[in-house]
C-alpha cells in the first residue's frame, strides 16, 4: 500500500512540475513576443512576420548549438530569434542569402513535432541556421522576399 501511495505521489508531483513548466514557457514566450514587437517598433523597423514562437535547432557553425524554445521575428532589416533562456540570434538582412525547407537538419528529423519541415536560413558565409516554426512555407517565402529586396 505504501508503494502505491508513493507512486501516486511521485506521479502527481511530476504532473505538477510539468504543468508549472508549461505555464512558465507560455508566459515567457508571450512576454518575449511583446518585448520583441515593442523593440522593433521603437527601432522603426517594419515587421514582415512574427513575432512567433519557434524552436531553434542549431547551426552549422558560428552560432550556439544549444537548441531551445524562443520567439522569432522577421523585419525588413533582420531576422531575430530570442531563446526563452540563452543568447539572442540576429541575422542582418545584408547577411541573409536564402532560405530552404528540409525534413531533416543536423541528423534530426521533424518526427513527433507536428511540423513537417525545418526552416533553414542560409547566410552569405555559407552557414545554415535551423528552426522549427508553424507555417514554415510562409516564413520561407517571406525570407526570400526580404533577401530579394
Amino acid at each position: 500500500m505504501q508503494t502505491v501511495m508513493l507512486a501516486i505521489g511521485l506521479l502527481l508531483l511530476s504532473l505538477m512540475v510539468a504543468l508549472l513548466t508549461f505555464v512558465w514557457v507560455r508566459q515567457r514566450s508571450r512576454r518575449l513576443q511583446r518585448r520583441m514587437l515593442e523593440n522593433c517598433r521603437a527601432a522603426d523597423e517594419r515587421i514582415v512576420l512574427g513575432p512567433q514562437a519557434a524552436l531553434y535547432r542549431g547551426a552549422d557553425r558560428g552560432v550556439s548549438n544549444n537548441k531551445g524554445n524562443g520567439v522569432m521575428c522577421l523585419t525588413e532589416k533582420r531576422l531575430i530569434f530570442e531563446k526563452l533562456t540563452g543568447p539572442r540570434i540576429v541575422v542582418d538582412r545584408a547577411e541573409l542569402k536564402d532560405a530552404s525547407l528540409e525534413r531533416g537538419f543536423k541528423g534530426e528529423t521533424v518526427l513527433g513535432t507536428g511540423i513537417q519541415q525545418h526552416l533553414l536560413v542560409h547566410t552569405k558565409d555559407g552557414n545554415r541556421i535551423g528552426f522549427l516554426i508553424n507555417q514554415p512555407q510562409r516564413w520561407h517565402d517571406a525570407i526570400k522576399r526580404v533577401v530579394a529586396k
